[in-house]
């Protein structure tokens, strides 16, 4: 588990890359980041708790494109 204060809470933009090793998050372009090597032996999950309610105003998922097999 990774956590990470937002100051600034008015409108939340996440981008979110995952692919077979790794997890790279970045919180409103940047002003908070987290990257992590993951080695998944089944589906992965991903879950955003916050301590106030939010609405997703827009979702987009990208493939990313594999490099190595």
């Amino acid at each position: 588990m990774r956590k990470a204060a937002v100051t600034d809470l008015t409108e939340l933009n996440l981008q979110i890359f995952v692919d077979k090793s790794s997890v790279e998050i970045f919180i409103n372009h940047g002003q908070r980041t987290f990257t992590s090597r993951i080695f998944p032996t089944s589906d992965l999950n991903l879950a955003l708790i916050g301590q106030d309610q939010a609405k997703i105003d827009q979702l987009q998922v990208y493939r990313l494109a594999q490099v190595v097999e």
